[in-house]
């Protein structure tokens, strides 16, 4: 799959790939180290004042409770493609 034109030259296997993919970020739960981020938030009142930028794919952060104004996702979704 990291091949440029893998897609075109291989849709099949594309498709159960990104498939598979799909159906694993899509099914992740958050683990607790999400919400002992929330905590230290909360702690440092800073509730309002913070951002998350992210740059993984899976909006687990989403999941996980934080706030979707204050949320960046630096390579977007797997979800959104």
């Amino acid at each position: 799959m990291v091949e440029e034109n893998f897609f075109g030259d291989y849709p099949e296997q594309f498709w159960y790939v990104y498939g598979d993919l799909f159906n694993r970020y899509s099914q992740a739960v958050p683990h607790k180290g999400y919400n002992k981020l929330k905590e230290i938030i909360d702690m440092a009142g800073k509730r309002k004042k913070h951002y998350v930028y992210h740059s993984g794919i899976d909006k687990l952060y989403l999941k996980s409770g934080f706030n979707k104004e204050r949320y960046v996702q630096a390579k977007g979704s797997i979800m959104d493609w």
